[in-house]
């Protein structure tokens, strides 16, 4: 048995079989789903590390301009 899901507008969802039970299309969106908290967590992550980077380098700047004017 196959399935065509199709959201407003005619964008296609999901086209292929179920297979027993559902499993392809249980499957196929268990996909998606950890996908999108993947990047949702990676974007996160990368947005604290980038934060943090920030900090470090202004950290970094203000001890030189110290060693600097100490010298």
């Amino acid at each position: 048995m196959q399935l065509l899901l199709m959201k407003r507008g005619g964008e296609v969802i999901y086209a292929g079989l179920l297979g027993l039970q559902s499993k392809y299309l249980v499957d196929y969106f268990q996909v998606q789903y950890f996908t999108i908290i993947y990047m949702d967590l990676l974007s996160l992550y990368l947005q604290q590390w980038t934060t943090q980077h920030n900090i470090l380098e202004d950290q970094c700047i203000h001890f030189a301009v110290e060693f600097v004017v100490l010298d």
